[in-house]
C-alpha cells in the first residue's frame, strides 16, 4: 500500500508506478475477505470496514454538493450504495456473505 499511497499523494501520478503494487495488494485483500466470509475472522473488521464506507459515503455527498460537480442524483447514486453497504456491514456484520457482496458491490459498481 505503500507505493500507492505515496504516487497518489504526489504530483506525478504515473500508473507505471502504481500499477505493480495493485496485484500483490488485491490478494492481500481477497485473503481477508475470503477468511471473513469463511468465519475465521472477526467481525470488528467488517464494522470497521462499514464504518469507513459510511464516512467515504457521507464525505463525497458532501463534497459532490458543495463543489457543484454532479446534480442531486449524481451526489445520490454515488453516495448511497457506500453509506448503504456501511450501514448494512456495521449493523449486520454476523451476515458474512451479505456484507462481503454488499461491501464489494458498493466498491466496484459503474460510475453514474
Amino acid at each position: 500500500m505503500v507505493p500507492v499511497a505515496f504516487f497518489s499523494l504526489s504530483g506525478s501520478k504515473l500508473s507505471g508506478y502504481i500499477l505493480p503494487a495493485l496485484p500483490g495488494a488485491m490478494l492481500l485483500a481477497g485473503m481477508s475477505v475470503a477468511a471473513y466470509v469463511r468465519g475465521e475472522d472477526g467481525i470488528g473488521r467488517a464494522r470497521v470496514t462499514g464504518t469507513m464506507l459510511l464516512l467515504l459515503g457521507i464525505g463525497a455527498a458532501v463534497y459532490t454538493q458543495r463543489s457543484g460537480a454532479m446534480t442531486n442524483g449524481g451526489t445520490a447514486a454515488v453516495a448511497l450504495p457506500l453509506m448503504g453497504a456501511g450501514v448494512v456491514a456495521v449493523a449486520m456484520a454476523q451476515r458474512r456473505a451479505l456484507c462481503a457482496a454488499l461491501v464489494i458491490g458498493a466498491m466496484l459498481r459503474r460510475k453514474p
